[in-house]
């Protein structure tokens, strides 16, 4: 199997900076493409959102990518991007519009407790994706 693009969601937590470490030294191995991936959740969704509202997330989702695209070694081919929704239905359907090869996550961004009221990503991600998921501790 060639792994030509792998996609990676950060969300400025360690388990994800750990999994972006991970998935750097992944794609300047196989020559690959990281798309890195930053799902932003308007808090307090409500049905009208303002557009300051967002606009504010928008705007931290993109320093987070920019932070870690700014730490990836020189030379690898690095995509962006950004998207308001949920973690769990939008990271499928992103990895299957950009047609990744490869997921590279961390294991948890939240505590356990939240993990167990919300539902992991990562395990979504394992139970949902149509390619092989690689889970960082």
């Amino acid at each position: 199997m060639e792994i030509k693009k792998i996609l990676v969601p950060v969300d400025g937590s360690k388990p994800s900076g750990r999994a972006f470490d991970c998935a750097c030294a992944m794609a300047k191995g196989m020559g690959a493409k990281l798309v890195l991936l930053n799902i932003v959740i308007i808090p307090g969704f409500r049905v009208e959102v303002k557009p300051e509202d967002i606009e504010y997330v928008t705007k931290k989702g993109r320093a987070i990518v920019d932070d870690f695209a700014g730490k990836a070694p020189e030379g690898l081919e690095i995509e962006k991007k950004v998207e308001i929704g949920l973690p769990t239905n939008d990271l499928v359907r992103i990895a299957e519009e950009e047609k990744v090869d490869l997921i590279v996550m961390g294991n948890s961004g939240k505590g356990a407790l939240s993990s167990f009221v919300i539902g992991s990503v990562s395990h979504y991600a394992l139970q949902h994706v149509n390619c092989p998921v690689v889970i960082v501790k």
